[in-house]
């Protein structure tokens, strides 16, 4: 009961950390390709500017690269979508193994 216990955790974790990795990888992918073909979308997003009645703001020196904020985005966001991805991969598995076994087909 250990030894399979403990084999089959580490095969569950070993899914969720390669699916997530898959997710960051496609992640920073689509990230690297939004970067080259929108860039405006980024500068407008992100860059400071004048909220009505509020302070100047001024970005100085400190020009952002829509290409490094897509690709950060892209890959944090593929991380995460890969770990829940990941996590509910290996409760299904779980829940049909658990079923195979309860009907004696395992």
């Amino acid at each position: 009961m250990g030894t399979d216990f403990l084999s089959e955790t580490l095969r569950s974790i070993g899914t969720i950390i390669v699916v997530a990795l898959t997710g960051a990888a496609i992640g920073l992918l689509f990230g690297c390709l939004l970067g080259s073909l929108a860039p405006d979308l980024f500068r407008a997003l992100f860059e400071p500017r004048q909220i009505a009645g509020g302070p100047a703001v001024s970005a100085g020196s400190n020009k952002l690269d829509p290409q490094q904020i897509a690709i950060g985005l892209g890959l944090i966001n593929g991380a995460i979508m890969g770990f829940i991805a990941g996590i509910v991969t290996v409760i299904a598995s779980a829940w049909l193994r658990g079923r195979r076994i309860a009907a004696g087909s395992e």
